[in-house]
């Protein structure tokens, strides 16, 4: 039995699946290619449907989850008044047409606070690189929580899957124009206190506006 094993095994050095013996059944059949399913791949109608969207490529549909950032902008416009946070009205999905904080993806290599900077500065807001009166803050956007954004369509396929750290911060100016860009449809001031009667909102948005005002107002620490 040994002996029969041996005469097909191929001693060639020559490379694997090309030979010249032709007597060698062992490397002169070649196996079929498998093609096995990538379980990191989403083969549902829905996600191929989704290749055609305009969605940042893997945001809509996603095999794995995204970091978001989102940024809870701080001020008071004047002394003894009520501080304020900057809402922004989403120009498309996920929350379409809903009030939340300026925020969106990290990208490779960035901080959480380049990220909260740039996201600010698409607003008109510029993140301070030290302390300002009135919020007493680190010297950069700092975080203080986080939350999961899972949302699911009819189906019950996942659309989106973000885990969005939350960043405090004040403006350098308080009074500069907010100018909302890319999927921000426009861009206002709310007092915090008001938030709850505030519609329509993201979830979670005045609970954790309340914590940071709670937490890094002038005083409360």
């Amino acid at each position: 039995m040994l002996r029969h094993v041996a005469k097909t095994i191929c001693q060639s050095p020559r490379q694997i699946g090309i030979c010249s013996a032709s007597r060698c059944p062992v490397v002169a059949r070649r196996r079929p290619a498998l093609n096995l399913p990538s379980r990191l791949t989403n083969t549902s109608p829905a996600a191929t449907n989704a290749s055609n969207s305009s969605d940042t490529p893997g945001t809509r549909y996603p095999s794995k989850p995204r970091v978001g950032v989102g940024v809870v902008v701080l001020r008071k416009a004047a002394v003894g008044e009520d501080p304020e946070v900057l809402l922004i009205k989403r120009g498309k999905e996920p929350n379409l047409g809903e009030w939340c904080f300026p925020g969106g993806s990290q990208e490779l290599g960035e901080t959480l606070a380049e990220c909260a900077a740039r996201e600010m500065s698409g607003c008109g807001v510029k993140a301070p690189l030290k302390a300002t009166g009135g919020l007493t803050l680190p010297l950069l956007p700092v975080p203080f929580t986080a939350v999961d954004c899972l949302d699911r369509d009819i189906a019950g396929d996942l659309r989106f899957h973000y885990t969005i750290v939350e960043m405090v911060a004040t403006p350098v100016d308080p009074y500069a124009e907010v100018t909302p860009q890319g999927d921000a449809d426009c861009a206002q001031w709310v007092k915090v206190k008001d938030l709850r009667r505030f519609s329509p909102v993201v979830r979670h948005c005045a609970r954790i506006a309340e914590e940071a005002v709670q937490r890094f107002t002038t005083g409360r620490r």
